[in-house]
């Protein structure tokens, strides 16, 4: 149960948190930047690229530590260099242990974009595809994640009779673009889910901005 709750925390704060001429992502392990689709100016002008610490449960994010910030250009354009998180985890504590991870001693941390209008947050910047928007029938995102040394992780957890998760990463030192496809399938009455986490873009993924309700 306690996995469970730790999974489902992860993904849900990893798609309530989670911008293009070309739509590309350039993550180089401490460097970022990209284009944010369709950017009006009136909506935002910067971004804070932020890591954060959650509780004892995993449940709720308790403070952010910035580790980078820029302006976003009239065409939509932004580029920050990365530090590293203030907050990490041991990588055995986020990641289910039915999962192999090639060195169970590496710590990971995560990231999310702010956008902020004239010094306030009024939304945040996620790399995904329009189907996103649907959630939860379906739909690709990116997330950031930092670890502190070379790690994969490979492997599949089914958490109950209808809910799995499949992991196929390879992850360098630094800050690593993962790219998250969430399935929904339905036969009948019964409807499953899945959860597939690799390294490999889609063209479907954009950065969009997504403003608070």
């Amino acid at each position: 149960m306690k996995a469970l709750i730790k999974f489902y925390s992860l993904t849900i704060i990893l798609i309530i948190l989670f911008v293009s001429c070309e739509n590309k992502t350039e993550l180089t392990g401490n460097y970022i930047s990209g284009t944010v689709e369709n950017y009006d100016p009136t909506t935002f002008d910067s971004i804070n690229c932020m890591d954060y610490q959650l509780d004892s449960n995993y449940l709720m994010i308790t403070k952010y530590h910035k580790v980078g910030k820029c302006t976003i250009s009239k065409n939509g354009n932004f580029n920050t260099a990365l530090n590293e998180p203030l907050y990490t985890y041991p990588i055995m504590d986020r990641i289910d242990k039915a999962m192999v991870i090639s060195d169970s001693t590496a710590i990971i941390g995560y990231l999310i974009l702010q956008a902020y209008k004239n010094g306030n947050v009024v939304g945040y910047v996620i790399k995904c595809s329009e189907e996103y928007y649907n959630y939860p029938t379906g739909s690709n995102f990116s997330t950031m994640i930092y670890v502190n040394k070379d790690v994969t992780i490979n492997g599949t957890s089914n958490i109950g009779i209808n809910f799995s998760t499949t992991y196929h990463l390879n992850l360098k030192k630094g800050w690593n673009e993962v790219i998250n496809t969430y399935t929904v399938t339905t036969l009948g009455t019964t409807t499953k889910s899945s959860l597939d986490v690799t390294n490999t873009t889609t063209e479907d993924l954009k950065w969009r901005f997504i403003k608070y309700n």
